[in-house]
């Protein structure tokens, strides 16, 4: 359809609006409703990245109250295996001790940075393994096999600082598969479309 500009004078082409058909409206239809499923899915995590546009999933904030989380579940898993690792470790070996959980430590304050999803789910898991710790099976369990093998090097800290962190990662591991339990948990499950709705011979 031709149109004629009132200020220039000359026409112009406007194309009038085509309504669309079936088909097409189907996949419109159906492409904006797996994104807005794919975020309701993002949002269970607090951490999830970002879809589009300029927000900002991870702030300075978030990182910052994450990493003191980690320090705090840290600290509070470090009494039952710190207990033990004073009765093995023997001489110059106990200076590989606060060393290796200095190092845990700070692995895990950048990996809250790099890595906040993953660590989110460690420090809730962590909660559940600190609660471990007034029957510690799982300390002890863990210890055997990370420590276990240097049980005659242990006076060595840099073998100390070696065990120090294989338990340390093995307990993050287990609080890892705890944190994730707990999310999965935690999803509310979906709505399912009432049956009444737009049922064949209502309408």
């Amino acid at each position: 359809m031709d149109e004629t500009d009132p200020q220039s004078g000359s026409n112009r082409r406007v194309e009038s609006a085509r309504p669309l058909d079936g088909a097409t409206a189907s996949r419109v239809a159906g492409g904006q409703a797996g994104k807005d499923a794919e975020a309701e899915d993002r949002s269970d995590h607090p951490f999830a990245p970002p879809q589009s546009g300029p927000e900002v999933a991870v702030t300075t904030d978030a990182i910052a109250t994450l990493q003191k989380t980690w320090l705090k579940r840290m600290a509070a898993n470090c009494i039952v295996p710190t207990f033990f690792a004073l009765l093995l470790v023997e001489g110059y070996g106990r200076l590989g001790l606060p060393v290796g959980i200095l190092v845990g430590g700070f692995a895990g304050w950048h990996m809250c940075r790099f890595a906040p999803a993953l660590m989110t789910d460690i420090c809730r898991g962590a909660f559940a393994v600190a609660l471990t710790q007034f029957y510690p099976w799982l300390q002890v369990g863990i210890g055997l096999v990370t420590v276990g093998p240097f049980e005659r090097q242990l006076h060595n800290p840099f073998v100390v600082v070696l065990a120090t962190l294989l338990t340390g990662g093995a307990l993050a591991i287990v609080s890892l598969v705890f944190g994730v339990i707990y999310r999965l948990f935690k999803r509310q499950p979906r709505e399912a479309p009432s049956e009444s709705r737009h049922s064949p011979g209502t309408d």
